[in-house]
């Protein structure tokens, strides 16, 4: 500061600016002075800088004023969140361990413990490699009781109640299976009464669980203090951009607000999630943020990875944005082999501004082969402790697959013989752009759950590219010098998240504790294990999904110190006002005689009736989804008349075309359903579509099918010729035309004629029309709706799971639990209730769903009271035995109490012995030679009042390692001996010469 003020002192420009920057206590405690602005000294672990600061206090530090400091640091504290707000079960990771120790005492066995007790700690531990909790081996075979065995499913191997709570802990939910016999083979199903059960057992646990908490109000102090302590002692930070200057900007160029703070958070954190709206700008956020890092000499060598069908764009808008930078955009010449060392030496010895490679080829260069090893290596230690310790057969056999796999991977990179190809970590990138970064969601996490849905249950090759990369990356500097960018950072499920955090912030996420996918979802999850009808509709299959997420707004803080978030009624763009106008139309005779038999067939899925390779709800939903749109995606012979979607489709085209003349406005049909196949001369909508404007006198040349572009050169002309009104309709496919199709120019009208699957899809297909750079004020939606269908149902459902997803994103409105927005299979039940307009039908079907699962847990009930009862008659007729049996132990424990003080007296054969080692080493001689052809029991030797009688052993046979004697009193213990050493024999008689107690 000084040598910028030389005309000033240190002192004089700290007093002038006062609270505008402060010091930071945590560098001062460690002998540095660093100073930070009073935004950056209020926001982060503010929790830590008040503790440091109070530390400061206490020791009367005069150099500053820290009493100021920290009541500046007061105000900022985040509130207490209270435990009525937190949501809470046997599986949050982050409630102590006391607490569930305590818990399982009072639960299992007939002890009770204080929480501060050392014996409660014991109960459970976490593995360190795969974050699975277990039972302590002391504490899960230890202290026996009835109510134990109560929470249990008798006859399984979770048949008693600390096994289910094992499972509960891991938030792993099992199903329990039988082996059936099929003709000859033998085959595994679902035990569907002992798993109903089991699923009843989990959740009266779970309410145990709960009761206890209620009980003890220093168990509730405990997991309040523990949940703030862990994820309520951050402020998100406010990052001011609107001074930055970025050397190179065109003069015709000027960054949005939200464009500048995104790049201030990036030059400061040096890492970002960047979750901007569909065409919020996120291409010139990421290149001002790489542009700026490198004119501060804090990157060197930049690498911009994008959508191979973008690259060539992407590197034009370089230039229209910094004419001036060099800039090296990578095709897929650069990869013939002959040109690979060429294209190196660029990479290597080149001082570009910016490198841009499309993923395609990104994914070409590896990663060194130490480090895929490594990752290998891993991924397989990970995956062997899951294998382990996992109760769940579907995680066993998918961890086997896996294991299985990886080791062909290994086997594969050992004999790999490269060319003279070099690896990524030799080119020296030192930064890491990622353009629509959701392409790279698809890993699946290393955990012990199980099949989950809404959790991708594979990995592409890709993906492991990019996580290898990023970490090679992210050791090197320190988890940083990554950012992300996509629209779309959730698409099924809100567990996506997890993987968007680990992929940026690992290391935060350990210091919440959540690092692994298993304690993420213990801390913000709720899965729900129910019995539910297969999408076959004809028998009942256990399924995994997640019911909710809980305790959301700390999970969106911990999200939120690396995601910069922005959602279009964040921003103020200029982009055009979008109309959604529904067009309805009524069902034909034909559809309506479709969709009877449809129901009927979706009745006899629902009995039992039909053969579920031959007809089930899957295929019977898909053929209703065409039949809303064109009864000849179902059959040829159908004709035209036989629907009106695409007829008003056709009219309103026609009618925005003509309106449109002058300025040339465009028009994108999207539909999933009847994309042109070019090897299948059957019946497909885009060809259709075409044909009746064409008719009607549209140029054939101005429609275009976005799935004729097949090449980044067709790709980008296509999208010239849009943005110039050359082609006016275009007809495309989500996955074709949703994503970096920059087409909006003349843009006027967007028609869906069908409904995507995915929230995410909408998003990304609305992307195309309402975009900066679109000329027109307003623009129209149309959503073309058949009545009686799917349509209005399916319309619904994705728009609330937007809603969901904005409202949780934003933070407005907070929400502190939100069920999750995985897709799901239309049920029989939710077929016919549409298809008939009858919603009871919807409720009768669940009803008789819920009845068949009571019954299954009444008869399971029923069995379980019939064992117990013979269990209560077996106990009273052993009731005089255990009597008579208690009696006599109480006699050997007189006996044993009356010998223990007295001197060392043991008899073997017949010679008396007073020194134990002598007495051991005559023992030792006369078990050796305690042989005979028949089993007799022998008296060996006779010790404080007890004989030693052993079962005489075979002759003619080694001896074994270890012998069986029995001590005899008036009952008989049985102790193990071995003859290494004598005195350790007679150690081990003495201790076992007492009758032993029991707890």
């Amino acid at each position: 500061m000084v040598s910028i003020y030389p005309e000033h002192s240190q002192a004089a420009i700290l007093d002038e600016l006062g609270d505008q920057i402060l010091i930071d206590p945590e560098s001062y405690l460690r002998g540095e002075r660093k100073y930070l602005s009073k935004n950056q000294f209020l926001s982060g672990d503010i929790l830590n800088k008040i503790e440091v600061v109070q530390l400061l206090v206490e020791e009367n530090n005069k150099e500053y004023d820290w009493n100021h400091a920290l009541d500046l640091l007061e105000s900022v504290r985040p509130p207490r969140i209270h435990l009525a707000d937190i949501e809470f079960k046997i599986g949050s990771r982050w409630i102590p361990q006391s607490v569930y120790g305590k818990f399982a005492f009072e639960c299992f066995t007939n002890r009770e413990f204080e929480l501060s007790s050392p014996d409660v700690e014991q109960v459970i531990e976490v593995n360190p490699v795969d974050g699975q909790v277990h039972l302590r081996t002391s504490f899960a075979y230890r202290y026996p009781s009835a109510k134990d065995s109560s929470l249990g499913v008798s006859g399984s191997r979770y048949d008693t109640g600390r096994k289910v709570f094992e499972n509960l802990l891991n938030s792993n939910q099992p199903t329990i299976t039988m082996t059936v016999t099929e003709g000859e083979k033998k085959k595994t199903i679902t035990d569907l009464e002992k798993t109903s059960v089991l699923r009843a057992k989990e959740q009266h646990l779970q309410e145990l669980f709960q009761e206890f908490v209620s009980r003890y109000p220093e168990v509730q102090q405990v997991i309040e203090e523990s949940y703030n302590r862990l994820y309520n002692r951050t402020v998100s930070r406010e990052y001011d951009g609107s001074h930055l200057v970025i050397d190179g900007l065109a003069q015709n160029i000027s960054l949005r607000p939200h464009q500048e703070n995104a790049i201030q958070r990036i030059v400061e954190e040096k890492r970002a999630l960047l979750a901007h709206e569909v065409g919020s700008g996120k291409t010139l956020t990421m290149l001002g943020a790489g542009f700026k890092l490198k004119e501060l000499g804090m990157v060197h060598k930049p690498l911009y990875v994008v959508p191979s069908s973008l690259s060539a764009q992407f590197g034009q808008e370089i230039m229209k944005f910094f004419p001036t930078k060099k800039v090296f955009v990578t095709t897929k010449k650069d990869f013939v082999k002959a040109r690979r060392k060429q294209f190196v030496s660029r990479i290597i010895t080149g001082d570009y501004d910016a490198i841009v490679i499309g993923d395609s080829q990104f994914e070409k260069i590896p990663v060194s082969k130490e480090r895929q090893m490594n990752y290998i290596e891993d991924k397989l230690n990970e995956l062997r402790e899951i294998k382990t310790h996992s109760e769940n057969k579907y995680t066993v056999k998918e961890a086997e697959q896996s294991i299985s796999g990886l080791e062909k991977q290994l086997e594969e990179l050992q004999r790999f013989n490269r060319d003279s190809f070099i690896d990524f970590e030799n080119l020296g990138i030192d930064f890491l752009f990622v353009d629509e970064a959701h392409h790279f969601k698809n890993i699946h996490p290393i955990t012990g759950l199980g099949n989950v849905a809404g959790i991708t249950n594979t990995t592409s090759k890709k993906n492991v590219d990019m996580e290898m990369k990023v970490r090679q990356i992210q050791e090197e500097h320190d988890f940083k010098n990554i950012v992300f960018a996509t629209g779309t950072p959730v698409s099924n499920s809100i567990s996506e998240l997890y993987t968007m955090m680990n992929y940026i912030q690992p290391d935060i996420l350990k210091r919440y504790q959540v690092d692994y996918f298993d304690s993420w979802v213990g801390a913000f999850g709720e899965i729900q294990n129910s019995m539910e009808l297969a999408p076959t509709g004809d028998k009942y299959q256990p399924k995994k999904r997640f019911k909710k997420f809980v305790n959301l707004p700390e999970l969106m803080k911990i999200y939120k110190e690396t995601a910069d978030i922005q959602t279009q009624d964040m921003l103020d763009l200029p982009v055009p006002e979008a109309h959604i106008i529904p067009i309805e139309s009524e069902l034909t005779e034909n559809q309506k005689l479709y969709l009877e038999e449809l129901v009927m067939r979706s009745d006899m899925v629902k009995c039992g009736t039909v053969d579920p390779s031959q007809d089930n709800m899957l295929k019977i939903t898909g053929e209703a989804r065409k039949l809303a749109i064109d009864m000849r995606l179902l059959d040829s012979s159908y004709s035209l008349a036989d629907n009106h979607k695409l007829l008003q489709v056709v009219d309103n085209v026609e009618r925005i075309y003509r309106e449109g003349m002058e300025n040339k406005a465009t028009q994108m049909i999207f539909s999933d359903i009847g994309t042109p196949k070019k090897k299948d001369n059957g019946f497909d909508v885009y060809s259709e579509i075409k044909a009746l404007l064409v008719d009607r006198g549209i140029p054939s040349k101005e429609i275009a099918f976005v799935h004729d572009a097949n090449s980044d050169e067709k790709k980008n002309s296509l999208s010239r010729k849009v943005n110039a009104g050359e082609v006016r309709i275009l007809l495309a496919s989500t996955e074709k035309g949703g994503t970096g199709l920059n087409v909006q120019n003349k843009m006027k009208a967007v028609h869906h004629l069908d409904v995507p699957w995915r929230p995410s899809d909408i998003q990304q297909r609305n992307g195309r029309i309402i975009r900066q750079g679109n000329e027109n004020k307003e623009v129209d939606i149309y959503h073309y709706i058949t009545k009686g269908s799917f349509d209005n149902y399916l319309w619904a459902t994705q728009e609330n799971k937007l809603r969901y997803i904005k409202q949780i994103m934003t933070s407005k409105e907070p929400i502190r639990a939100a069920e999750d927005i995985d897709e799901q299979t239309m049920t029989a039940s939710d077929f016919k209730a549409l298809a008939t307009g009858n919603p009871y039908l919807k409720y009768k079907m669940e009803l008789e769903n819920d009845l068949t699962l009571l019954e299954n847990q009444r008869r399971a009930f029923q069995r379980s009271k019939d064992h117990y009862r013979h269990t209560i008659s077996y106990c009273e007729e052993n009731i005089p035995i255990l009597e008579k049996r208690l009696s006599k132990y109480e006699g050997d424990i007189q006996q044993s109490e009356i010998s223990k003080d007295q001197a060392f007296s043991m008899t073997v054969g017949k010679q008396a012995f007073d020194q134990r080692a002598e007495a051991g080493e005559s023992l030792h001689r006369l078990i050796r030679h305690n042989q005979a052809d028949s089993k007799e029991f022998r008296t060996l030797a006779s010790y404080r009042g007890f004989d030693i009688k052993m079962l005489s052993l075979p002759t003619n046979q080694p001896l074994p390692e270890t012998f069986s004697v029995k001590i005899v009193g008036e009952n008989l213990y049985s102790v193990s001996l071995d003859l290494y050493s004598p005195l350790g024999t007679i150690q081990r008689l003495g201790d076992n010469s007492k009758a032993p107690t029991y707890d």
